[in-house]
Formats: C-alpha cells, structure tokens, sequence
C-alpha cells in the first residue's frame, strides 16, 4: 500500500486499493503531526505512527484513520530538516566571530573556530548567512557519524534529533563518557532523557570552575521535550 522509511512517508499516492467498496477510486495519503502522533512516539523502540487515508472522489471526499504502522527506527541515521531547525534555533546566527559561553572562538551557528579566546589578528573575520548555514548542515553530518557509532539500540526520529543537538553541544568525548548514552545503551530511554539535564554546566573562563548556564539549563530541558514528546 505505502512504504514508510525514516519515520517520513515514502510514496505519498495510494491509487485506490482497499477503496473500491466505497466507490472511492484514489486516495491520497496524509500524516499530520497532530498530539496523537507525539503521544504515540514516547514508547521508545516501539514508538508507532497513526496516518490519515484522505479519498477522494468525484462526489465527495471522506477520511479514514489507518492502522498504526511503526516507524522503521533503525534506519534513521540522519537529522531531519526540523532537527537541524531546532539546533539552529539554540545557537543563533552570529555573522562575526566572537567568544561563547565557554569562552571560544565561534562563528555562524555555533560553529566552533578553535578552543580559546578570539584572537586579535581574527576580530574582523565574519561569514554570510548562507555560508554559515552551508557550514552548519556540513557540520552535522560529524555529530550524525558520532551518534550512528555509539547508540547501539533502535532510536526514532525525534530521540536521533535530540541526540545529535546534544553531541553538537557538549562533543562527543562527553558524549561517549555521559549517563545519556549508557542509559540509552541499556535501554531505559526514561532515564537516558532525564540525564540530559546534567549537562548545564560550563566553565567559567575567569575562574576554571564548572557553573550552571540558564541557556543550557533551557536547552535541556528542550532536548528532553524532543526526546521524549516529539515536541520541536
């Protein structure tokens, strides 16, 4: 009838089987991103999708609720176009270099330049909107491969998404040290998600000491929200 492959809807015309008793003779097929749908999607592993049949015919239209079909999770292996949305929502569009929260050069969103303060012969150095977002989505694809590697277990699409926007924050040496992916690991999504919240913390550079950011803080508690609502 339809193929489904990376929680998206492959073949988006059903030419009219299952139909023909109605006298509808072709259906399009929709998915609405309804809190159905979101509330579906929290069962980790076993995370499932209810689709919308819309007929069509010459004398009217008529809807038809599906069965739920699962989403193929092991073949989602890279972030979605509202996953990178979401991460570009977090860093913001910077067109000059300057110093983040931690106190390293970054330029665009959130790309890092190198670790350390912006330097002198570097304060005029500045990017386009358009080579910051090509930079960007180039730059993903290294957080992709970092959690393709290490997450062991079947994940859909909104836990890869939150996934990815954690890695590209803290870096994946974190990652491969952090509860998030040891929990995530052993299966136990619900506590993989609450130990996103640990990591809200950054150093301060005038003093060396680990100290809590509201932005991160708030960012976390997204990932979370994403993770486990589907709720971009």
């Amino acid at each position: 009838m339809f193929s489904v492959y990376n929680g998206e809807i492959e073949d988006m015309k059903h030419q009219g089987e299952g139909f023909e008793d109605s006298g509808y003779a072709t259906a399009e097929l929709t998915l609405f991103y309804n809190e159905a749908y979101y509330k579906d999607t929290q069962k980790g592993p076993d995370a499932k999708v209810t689709y919308f049949f819309t007929a069509s015919h010459s004398k009217g239209e008529k809807e038809i609720e599906s069965e739920h079909v699962e989403m193929p999770q092991q073949d989602v292996t890279q972030i979605s176009d509202a996953g990178l949305h979401f991460i570009a929502g977090w860093e913001d569009f910077r067109g000059e270099i300057y110093n983040d929260q931690a106190g390293h050069a970054t330029i665009g969103y959130g790309h890092l330049v190198h670790y350390g303060q912006v330097r002198s012969d570097e304060e005029l150095r500045e990017i386009t909107e358009v080579d910051a977002w090509n930079l960007f989505v180039d730059d993903m694809k290294i957080y992709e491969s970092a959690v393709n590697r290490n997450v062991t277990v079947p994940v859909n699409r909104q836990q890869f998404d939150a996934l990815v926007s954690l890695v590209y924050n803290i870096g994946e040496g974190n990652f491969l040290n952090s509860s998030v992916l040891r929990y995530i690991n052993a299966g136990d999504y619900a506590r993989a998600a609450e130990s996103f919240l640990l990591w809200n913390k950054i150093t301060d550079p005038d003093t060396g000491e680990l100290v809590v950011s509201q932005g991160l803080a708030n960012r976390r508690e997204a990932e979370v929200e994403l993770f486990t609502n589907g709720i971009y």
